[in-house]
């Protein structure tokens, strides 16, 4: 890939993240006292967290990983990865609840918290990934193939960037912290084009430490997002529901939502 047509998928990845991370914000800013807006968004955000677990890093780390043995390491990893939240999750809530006391807001106190451990969590293994398909795009030297790629992690990357901007908006954190994880989610997919434009020789060998590299980190981020999608973001949704909100047709429509969001990422597997 040249250096202009790196450039410009830079630029189109980086706008396409951004883009995606400007969205839920601009509708929780405009659409304030509808909580509904706001939760289907969110449902739509779990569904893509899912599909990009199941339908794009998985498969990732299956190719990459099969490559250099018979056992399925890449679903062992993913497993492991799970895992791993699991563990990490219990040892921050285990901390948290020694801090925060008992008192009237507590309980508001700790949505937030858990809110903001599910957004770490949920960028951490979007990150690992995003970097990891950058690098793929940038060491791809097809031309043809190198416009349908940009087209197809545009979206991609979009999508994401709604999903995790989602979230980030639920916890509520400072300002600047928002900015900061809000702003390297849009520029690691970029960083990781610039790497694999630099390193293009030695990817192209398709050495076993690569392999083993890129299919590691695929692995567990698959096992971190699909953990994230189904026990923190799709469960964490309908356990908010109370009230006339808990009934039978907002439940449908929450699952309708949760099948755009998985739907569309099955689509975007057809090219990336």
């Amino acid at each position: 890939m040249s250096a202009t047509t790196t450039a410009l998928s830079v630029i189109v990845v980086w706008l396409a993240s951004t883009l995606g991370v400007i969205v839920p914000i601009l509708i929780g800013h405009y659409q304030i006292q509808s909580t509904r807006v706001m939760r289907l968004l969110r449902c739509i955000s779990a569904g893509v967290v899912v599909g990009v677990g199941f339908l794009h890093v998985l498969p990732d780390a299956h190719g990459d990983l099969s490559e250099l043995s018979n056992y399925p390491w890449a679903f062992f990893i993913s497993m492991i990865g799970a895992f791993a939240v699991v563990l990490l999750e219990q040892i921050l809530s285990h901390s948290h609840t020694e801090v925060v006391p008992k008192a009237i807001h507590a309980s508001y106190v700790e949505l937030q918290s858990q809110s903001m451990r599910v957004a770490n969590l949920m960028e951490f293994g979007i990150v690992l990934h995003s970097i990891i398909i950058g690098i793929g795009l940038g060491a791809t030297t097809n031309k043809d193939e190198v416009v349908t790629l940009v087209i197809a992690i545009s979206f991609h990357q979009f999508f994401e960037g709604s999903g995790l901007s989602s979230y980030v908006c639920l916890a509520k954190p400072p300002l600047r912290q928002m900015i900061m994880m809000l702003g390297l989610f849009t520029i690691t997919t970029p960083i990781g084009i610039l790497i694999g434009f630099g390193v293009t020789d030695a990817l192209e060998n398709e050495s076993r430490t690569a392999l083993a590299v890129q299919g590691t980190f695929n692995a567990l981020a698959s096992g971190i997002l699909i953990h994230m999608g189904f026990v923190e973001l799709i469960a964490g949704e309908f356990h908010r529901l109370s009230g006339d909100d808990a009934r039978g047709p907002v439940k449908l429509e929450m699952l309708f939502a949760i099948s755009i969001g998985a739907g569309a990422m099955a689509m975007l597997a057809v090219w990336a």
